[in-house]
């Protein structure tokens, strides 16, 4: 069935899919930014000093009385016994869990387990909701999701041990890919081929506006239960727009229920103001509409009519024939995470997305976790890190529109390894003392602002190249890489204690790894997605004609 024409005949960018975006985008991914990222300003680690009975110091002139050396840190001051009580300088930094649960010295590993709890979470949770959303609708597992998500937010900013609040954030992140997963997919099948470059964008303009309203809300929060409590409650009130958010269309379509499909978009054919629009969903080839021949009394004329039905019967039936096996292969109900890998063109592209998106996910989160860490003010480069996507958002719907997917992604890849690279190599001052902090920060924000385009090209192509039927499990299991790469980064940035550079080395490295990889995919430039696997195989050989095409007319010029 061809959803895109029916989209058309409504208005394929009215005020209702704009609605719909809206609300999608905003519900799905300012809350996920925020609770990605809280444990930046969660777990910040204040100025501290060991509390000994006779100290000669107190905090506000410890830092300019005493060099802060390890052993003044974390063992007494004969440097033989270990400390068990600390004096936090919450002026700066408020209450943190770090200064509420000692989480320093040999305590300090909880902060980064807490992260990885958070991240393996996400890692479950896109391999579940994966396939809840394809079995249960998308608009049930989004809305219900969030609202959990709100519950167990709340319980964490109530938790009285780090041990607690370790469990609360794994199941946060499991959650999470309940709403965030289908927010993808969501938008992706709300829009055709033509306004999709346009559409998905928007999407990851709420996740940079989260991003930068993030250090905001923890600048005038400077008490980490407070703060977690304000990016958990918005997500109690989401379930009230459940009326205003349509189930998919096209989800709705590859399970048979066309009926619900067409009122879905006649409400949405309303707010365009089209409501006598004709929606349908045929997508019935021109040879199968029978032209009336005249009547005709001759033998002639009887033998032609009776030609024509049996030409017309034959295709009929060989149409009905693939019709069966794209039904059977496109019930949602019966597929697996087996079918990701069925025939060698589906495996490869799960294999290829599996690897790309680990690439930019390791340096994606690893750039905006650093961020706070890079020379200058945390709020400030932290609300930069999530200020520079947007340009690069606005810059992604120029780029697929002209260019496709392939290309930017493998340009902004090099631009990206390379930032990393000179950020790694740029000294904090001049051989004259002078400060260099505003060229570290920017050549960090530019590798940020590439790594950011090349994320989100590879996001958009995953909801483009996977077949309906596969769609949302196909982007949870390419999304296990990305979580991945998210668990290894606060280790990576942790690594600059021991190993200067590392980081952004590493960062740099990683980025350079799919600008090849990106071409063996195929180009989706104004295709529509594929409703099954035998869809994205025909998909392969067009793509392979063209080729083949330009190659022949390359030899004839």
């Amino acid at each position: 069935m061809d959803l895109d024409k029916a989209l058309y005949s409504i208005n394929d960018h009215g005020r209702g899919q704009l609605f719909i975006l809206f609300l999608i985008s905003c519900m799905g991914q300012l809350p996920a930014s925020w609770h990605i990222f809280a444990i930046v300003f969660l777990g910040i680690v204040p100025d501290h000093f060991c509390t000994t009975d006779n100290s000669e110091y107190d905090l506000d002139d410890w830092t300019t009385a005493v060099s802060p050396h390890e052993y003044s840190q974390c063992t007494h001051e004969n440097g033989s016994e270990s400390c068990d009580s600390w004096t936090y300088a919450h002026d700066v930094t408020g209450s943190t869990i770090v200064s509420e649960w000692n989480l320093v010295c040999d305590r300090a590993s909880f902060l980064e387990l807490s992260q990885t709890a958070l991240i393996i979470g996400v890692t479950i949770g896109s391999v579940t909701f994966g396939f809840l959303a394809d079995r249960f609708g998308r608009k049930r597992v989004f809305f219900m999701s969030l609202f959990v998500q709100g519950l167990l937010g709340c319980i964490e900013a109530s938790v009285s041990s780090i041990e607690v609040f370790i469990i609360v954030r794994l199941f946060i992140g499991i959650v999470d890919q309940g709403y965030e997963l289908p927010t993808y997919t969501m938008v992706s099948e709300f829009f055709t081929p033509r306004c999709r470059p346009y559409a998905f964008p928007c999407i990851f303009i709420a996740w940079a506006t989260g991003i930068m309203t993030l250090p905001l809300l923890a600048y005038f929060i400077r008490d980490w239960r407070y703060l977690q409590l304000a990016i958990s409650i918005p997500l109690l009130f989401f379930p009230l727009f459940y009326w205003f958010v349509p189930e998919s269309p096209r989800w709705l379509l590859s399970v048979g229920r066309e009926e619900e499909a067409r009122a879905v978009l006649r409400r949405i054919a309303k707010c365009n103001g089209r409501p006598n629009a004709v929606i349908d969903f045929s997508d019935e080839p021109e040879t199968l509409k029978m032209k009336t021949v005249e009547a005709d009394t001759g033998d002639t004329g009887l033998k032609q009519q009776n030609n024509s039905y049996r030409e017309i019967n034959t295709f009929e039936e060989e149409v009905e024939t693939d019709v069966r096996d794209d039904v059977k292969d496109s019930k949602l109900g019966q597929a697996s995470y087996l079918d990701l890998f069925r025939g060698w063109q589906m495996t490869k592209v799960t294999v290829i997305l599996f690897i790309i998106w680990l690439v930019s996910s390791v340096s994606y989160y690893g750039l905006t976790f650093h961020a706070g860490q890079l020379v200058g003010d945390m709020y400030v480069n932290f609300f930069l890190s999530g200020a520079v996507e947007i340009p690069s958002i606005l810059l992604l719907m120029v780029l697929v529109v002209r260019f496709g997917r392939r290309v930017p992604l493998s340009v902004f890849f090099v631009i990206a390894g390379i930032a990393c690279f000179v950020t790694a190599f740029i000294p904090k001052t001049t051989a004259n003392g002078g400060d260099l902090t505003a060229a570290i920060v920017t050549s960090a924000m530019i590798g940020k602002f590439s790594v950011t385009v090349s994320y989100q090209i590879i996001c958009l192509c995953a909801t483009e190249i996977f077949p309906t039927v596969v769609r949302n499990k196909g982007i949870g299991f390419v999304a296990l890489s990305a979580r991945i790469g998210a668990i290894l980064a606060p280790f990576t940035t942790a690594m600059e204690d021991h190993i200067a550079k590392f980081p952004m080395i590493l960062f740099g490295s990683v980025s350079l790894v799919p600008c090849l990889l990106v071409f063996l995919l195929p180009e989706m430039k104004g295709r529509q997605q594929p409703q099954t696997i035998t869809d994205l195989e025909q998909i392969f050989e067009e793509c392979k004609h063209s080729k083949k095409q330009r190659l022949r007319n390359t030899d004839e010029a």
